[in-house]
């Protein structure tokens, strides 16, 4: 079992802050693409099962809670684990989720979380 830790700095505009406050899931699409792939790297990286090659899909923000007075909040980002084994055809899901914690400084938010996988492989 792995723990990889992630970070995502976002420069945010004039009003991001109240869009993803009221829309949660608008956060996903300020994500630059190099930082998106290296926390899905990360987050397949940690599987200690690599077989059906995994890849996050379904990606969904949640419970996202900003404290503006102390510029902090929290969110929980939820997906699946989807494996497709190419020689049977099968394919199988997994649910999961990584809690962040970010602060807003300036123009950008940074935000951290640990994934660690909870499957037993024993």
């Amino acid at each position: 079992m792995n723990n990889q830790n992630l970070t995502l700095s976002i420069t945010l505009a004039t009003g991001d802050i109240a869009r993803i406050t009221n829309a949660p899931q608008e956060l996903l699409t300020m994500i630059p693409s190099d930082q998106w792939d290296t926390i899905q790297d990360l987050i397949v990286g940690a599987l200690d099962d690599q077989d059906g090659s995994p890849q996050l899909d379904e990606v969904e923000i949640g419970n996202l809670e900003y404290h503006e007075n102390i510029h902090q909040g929290t969110f929980r980002m939820f997906f699946l684990i989807h494996r497709r084994f190419c020689c049977s055809e099968q394919v199988s899901w997994a649910k999961d989720y990584v809690d962040w914690t970010f602060s807003i400084q300036q123009d950008k938010l940074l935000a951290t979380a640990a994934y660690f996988n909870w499957t037993l492989d024993n």
